[in-house]
């Protein structure tokens, strides 16, 4: 199994994966910290079983939101590939809930649960 986490902030992505390692203890990870990083894993090949992605990467980069890679991975490359969205901006996570129909987790705890539903 093959999970990619994407993150701008290095404590962001060694959070999540100390939580998934410990769900996962055989599963491969992969990180990037901008959502061009992304596409250029995928482009070149890579097919993570799920990617867990932070919803802001910096401001200054073409690809800012974790939102454009989803966008890009159902539209431009067809993939269904389950993305799970993570910000630590609470006002961030009310728009998306709404814009996106998204279930909102609240903490590592819903991480856990929402990755069970997924992988199994």
């Amino acid at each position: 199994m093959l999970i990619l986490i994407a993150d701008d902030m290095t404590m962001g992505r060694e959070a999540v994966q100390d939580v998934l390692e410990k769900m996962y203890p055989n599963a491969e990870f992969i990180e990037a910290s901008t959502g061009e990083e992304v596409m250029a894993m995928i482009n070149n090949g890579q097919a993570p079983d799920l990617i867990v992605c932070d919803h802001h990467f910096s401001e200054y980069r073409p690809i800012a939101k974790g939102t454009d890679v989803i966008r890009w991975l159902r539209e431009d490359m067809a993939m269904s590939t389950p993305v799970i969205l993570f910000t630590s901006d609470s006002s961030a996570g009310q728009s998306l809930k709404k814009e996106w129909q998204v279930r909102m987790l609240g903490c590592i705890g819903g991480l856990r649960n929402v990755v069970k539903d997924i992988l199994g």
